[in-house]
């Protein structure tokens, strides 16, 4: 097991219970499976960060890291 601290920001604050939690995840959890069991709407989350980086959707998390979840950013 994994353990990981999810922050959701602006409007992604919705799917979870704080802004801030700490969740359990088992070895080799992706990304992407945890955009999935949050249930984020399709082409709702724009910039995910993992300990300060970019990954791509496939990079599987690591015990203690810090995930971030942006949403999809507009203006002009």
């Amino acid at each position: 097991m994994a353990k990981v601290k999810v922050k959701l920001h602006f409007v992604l604050r919705r799917y979870g219970q704080a802004e801030l939690e700490v969740l359990e995840l088992p070895d080799k959890t992706t990304v992407q499976q945890l955009m999935d069991q949050y249930g984020f709407a399709p082409g709702e989350v724009g910039v995910v960060t993992v300990n300060g980086k970019l990954p791509g959707r496939d990079h599987e998390l690591e015990d203690n890291s810090s995930v971030e979840f942006y949403p999809i950013f507009g203006g002009g």
